[in-house]
């Protein structure tokens, strides 16, 4: 289970556009939520694939390794959302959406980003402040 991975799916695989309504893509998130919680046995994971996502509030939304790969995130709202072991995902991607610097990666992505060790934590302690 990579975190970076490509941004672009492989050459011969067509890369799909879909339009999600705020209905699917919570449908999708809450089968992702129950597969997740469940280990794998419940639900579905997330796959993302070219998917516009533009926009959309992830905020506090757990993607972990859900394949983002080719998926518009401009102006998707980021903030406190766990993206560990998410695919496609790389600085050039994540920059156009908003709060990307406030969500949670994992340790490989973090050195990418080059944001230190300790960006989780302080993520949490900024998030935690910004509540009170």
């Amino acid at each position: 289970m990579g975190e970076g991975g490509p941004d672009a799916a492989a050459p011969s695989e067509p890369v799909r556009v879909r339009l999600l309504t705020p209905e699917q893509l919570v449908e999708i998130l809450e089968a992702h939520r129950y597969w997740l919680q469940s280990q794998g046995t419940q639900g579905r994971r997330a796959n993302l694939v070219g998917d516009n996502l533009r926009a959309a509030k992830l905020q506090g939304v757990d993607l972990a390794e859900v394949d983002l790969r080719g998926a518009n995130l401009k102006g998707a709202d980021l903030r406190g959302t766990n993206l560990r072991g998410a695919r496609g995902l790389s600085q050039s991607r994540l920059s156009p959406a908003r709060y990307w610097e406030l969500a949670f990666y994992a340790g490989d992505l973090l050195e990418q980003l080059g944001f230190p060790p300790e960006h989780n934590q302080s993520v949490r302690k900024r998030l935690a402040g910004l509540r009170e």
